[in-house]
């Protein structure tokens, strides 16, 4: 379905009207995502423009999107088993979209509470976390001055089997490249 992507099979999509972005260019959050495939070992969503009619009826473009969920994660991970996934998500607080937040609860208490500037403690992150992927979804981020970032819009994910690590899912990118900028810039 997404040419640029090797999954054959969706259990579910999303038919999503470009959020923040609906009275702009509603391309966006789908733009951002493409510059960074490819280009780094990141989570991201796919991206496809559609006309949507309903019924006969025109009712306007709208993007076709991976629906991020355990699935999603399972599909671009064929590796990870659906219902073996720890899947997290922050909007001002963390709740648990799939599986437990017992591990997610642990290593964020480890971080708050360990000082990482010693060698011992970062190498304890380091083996429950993808540092460069980690760095990858930050830089992405920072580059695209996505100003609904990081109080919102968070999602990260492991897989339950031992020795697995925390990685990110670059989503909702709306605010980014001075969506909401009174800079003329832009």
């Amino acid at each position: 379905f997404f040419e640029d992507k090797d999954i054959s099979s969706f259990k579910s999509l999303t038919v999503r009207h470009s959020g923040n972005d609906y009275n702009k260019s509603r391309l966006r959050d789908g733009f951002m995502q493409n510059i960074v495939k490819s280009r780094m070992d990141i989570d991201y969503q796919e991206f496809q423009p559609a006309l949507v009619f309903l019924n006969g009826d025109f009712w306007g473009h709208y993007n076709i999107r991976e629906k991020l969920n355990e699935h999603y994660i399972a599909a671009n991970h064929e590796e990870i088993d659906p219902d073996e996934i720890d899947y997290m998500e922050f909007n001002n607080e963390i709740s648990t979209l799939h599986g437990s937040r017992d591990d997610f609860d642990i290593f964020m208490d480890f971080i708050e509470n360990n000082d990482l500037s010693l060698s011992s403690n970062y190498d304890s992150v380091k083996s429950k976390m993808d540092i460069n992927e980690y760095l990858n979804y930050y830089i992405s981020q920072i580059y695209f001055e996505n100003q609904d970032w990081p109080q919102n819009n968070l999602k990260m994910w492991k897989s339950q089997e031992k020795g697995s690590k925390w990685r990110w899912v670059l989503f909702d990118t709306d605010f980014g490249f001075g969506r909401f900028s009174n800079d003329p810039s832009y």
